[in-house]
């Protein structure tokens, strides 16, 4: 497991900070937030203003951390990620209500493994983006969304020395998420 999780957790951390340095270097309104969808999992959520209603939003979402073990041989883990860059257009519908949307491109990784086997998922879509945010305060707002989404996925499995590889496509409604996020 720490051969395969710690190296993709470092390289996400470091794609993030890195990404964070180089949008902080910029003045323009941001906003950190972190949005929910369900109970197993979360997003972190960057928006930066390009002009009064563009903006760009950056998406990293996390779900389905587990890891079991039995004994020394049964270990079960999975880890699920995924990476999303998009542009967001904000039309004011109210003096504390605002109404968005805007394409939202991704990128899904999974893994799996147990004794007997791995899997590695690698799921690329595109998004569309509709929500909802209310002012609570000129620093924070709270949120509905959704991200109806259209991907492809490409799954490798191995059980012991055989592989197989195979591709599907869907179409993904998203349950809404609960978004909270903090102006700076």
């Amino acid at each position: 497991m720490k051969r395969t999780v710690w190296p993709m957790a470092a390289l996400c951390l470091a794609v993030w900070m890195l990404l964070a340095q180089h949008l902080n270097a910029q003045s323009a309104n941001r906003e950190f937030g972190i949005r929910f969808n369900s109970l197993n999992g979360f997003d972190l959520v960057y928006k930066k203003e390009k002009s009064e209603t563009k903006w760009r939003r950056y998406r990293l979402g996390a779900s389905n951390f587990q890891y079991q073990r039995n004994d020394s041989i049964n270990k079960n883990w999975q880890v699920n990620l995924e990476l999303a860059v998009g542009c967001e257009t904000r039309e004011r519908i109210a003096d504390r209500a605002v109404f968005y949307h805007g394409f939202e491109p991704r990128v899904g990784f999974s893994f799996y493994s147990n004794a007997y086997s791995k899997q590695t998922i690698i799921s690329p879509g595109i998004g569309y983006v509709l929500g909802f945010l209310y002012d609570l305060s000129p620093r924070a707002w709270v949120g509905i969304e959704a991200i109806p989404a259209v991907y492809s996925t490409f799954t490798l499995e191995k059980y012991g020395e055989s592989s197989t590889a195979f591709n599907n496509a869907g179409f993904s409604l998203n349950s809404l998420a609960i978004a909270i996020a903090y102006r700076f």
